[in-house]
């Protein structure tokens, strides 16, 4: 009695393994794409420190004088960052010293990375004096655009997934090619 090829176990158990595979490798890849994600939201968050950090001494020196031209100045170099979405220095009780906004940046892809990264975030550092007064002047407030951001996520992400389904399938066709050679 002959069994139909299509119909033995070890077909059977072949077709599993080949499912398992691939199913393992878009697990692995969307918890790599997860991992990615918590990076890109880390990164949006180092990047602000970073530049609140350059511009935390221009700008108490701008607030402290009360110079509007040179918190101005302070302005337009943070607006050269192309994630800078709002900025403005002064005091939380007065008129704003200097202050600038552009609107959002159109993506197409927006409405996804809006979901995981948010659509914007906003960043804040006190403006204080050197030691021994430290005494409080103002704050200098950033808000960050995540377009730039969520668009190299996707690409990452699109990348991470296909290579790990390309993964699972040669990792499948390894195991088909085992099987028929032996």
């Amino acid at each position: 009695m002959k069994l139909e090829l299509k119909n033995s176990l070890s077909v059977k158990l072949l077709r599993v393994v080949l499912l398992s595979a691939l199913l393992v490798g878009v697990v692995l890849s969307c918890a790599q794409i997860v991992f990615d994600a918590y990076k890109t939201r880390h990164a949006v968050e180092t990047d602000a420190e970073r530049i609140l950090g350059m511009f935390r001494d221009p700008s108490t020196q701008a607030v402290y004088s009360l110079d509007r031209e040179m918190g101005m100045q302070v302005i337009e170099g943070l607006f050269q960052d192309d994630a800078v979405r709002m900025a403005s220095i002064g005091h939380p009780n007065e008129t704003l010293l200097a202050e600038k906004d552009r609107p959002l940046k159109a993506s197409s892809s927006r409405w996804l990375t809006d979901l995981i990264l948010g659509q914007e975030r906003s960043f804040t550092t006190q403006l204080v004096g050197r030691s021994p007064y430290s005494e409080y002047y103002g704050d200098l407030r950033i808000t960050l655009d995540t377009a730039n951001y969520g668009e190299g996520f996707l690409v990452n992400a699109g990348i991470i997934f296909i290579a790990g389904v390309l993964r699972a399938l040669a990792m499948g066709l390894v195991l088909y090619l085992v099987y028929h050679w032996l």
